[in-house]
C-alpha cells in the first residue's frame, strides 16, 4: 500500500512546497471517478471533491504531469499508468458504501470505506480520521479486524466492537 501511496503524494507535490487546497484523497478520488465514468468534467469533479474550479484544474495538470490522464473536449480521463494505478489501489479499497445509524455512528450521514489487508498499518485511526475531515467529514471511525473481532485502535490499547449491525 505505501507504494501508491507515494506516488500519489508524488503528483500532489509536483511543483514544490506550495501550499495546496487539496490532498492525497482528492487525488485518489479523482482516479477513481474516470475509473467509473469513461469521460469526467471538470464541473463534476469541483462538484464531487468540493473543491474550486482552479484547484480541480491544478489536479488535472498534476495528474497529466504525472501521466495518469488526459483531457480532450468531452472531459477528462485515465491513460493506461492510471488504470494501473487504480487497479493497485482497489486490491486494498474493497468497497464504499451507506452505512445505517448504529450506536457507534451516531449521524444519519455515515459512508464505510472497507479497506482490506492494512489493519497491520493503522495505530489509532487518527490518519484515517484526519483524511475524512479535509474530504468534508465532521469525524472518522476506524474499525479493525483482527482475531476474527472487531476493534476500535486506540494505541496499545483497543476496544472490542460489538455491535450487530457492524457484524
Amino acid at each position: 500500500m505505501k507504494n501508491f501511496v507515494d506516488e500519489l503524494e508524488k503528483v500532489i507535490f509536483r511543483n514544490g512546497n506550495r501550499t495546496l487546497t487539496f490532498g492525497i484523497e482528492h487525488i485518489l478520488k479523482s482516479i477513481q471517478m474516470m475509473k467509473f465514468e469513461k469521460y469526467v468534467s471538470r464541473a463534476s469533479l469541483c462538484q464531487k471533491l468540493c473543491l474550486g474550479e482552479g484547484s480541480v484544474k491544478t489536479i488535472i495538470l498534476h495528474l497529466k504531469k504525472a501521466e495518469y490522464v488526459d483531457s480532450i473536449k468531452s472531459g477528462t480521463y485515465l491513460l493506461d499508468k492510471g488504470h494501473c494505478m487504480i487497479d493497485e489501489i482497489s486490491k486494498y479499497i474493497v468497497t464504499e458504501i451507506p452505512v445505517k445509524q448504529t450506536k457507534f455512528l451516531p449521524s444519519y450521514f455515515n459512508h464505510a470505506v472497507i479497506l482490506k489487508n492494512i489493519s497491520n498499518d493503522i495505530v489509532d485511526g487518527m490518519q484515517q480520521r484526519d483524511f475524512a475531515i479535509v474530504a468534508g467529514a465532521n469525524t472518522a471511525l476506524t474499525i479493525t479486524v483482527k482475531e476474527n473481532k472487531f476493534w476500535i485502535p486506540m494505541g496499545r490499547d483497543s476496544i472490542v466492537v460489538d455491535d450487530p449491525y457492524i457484524k
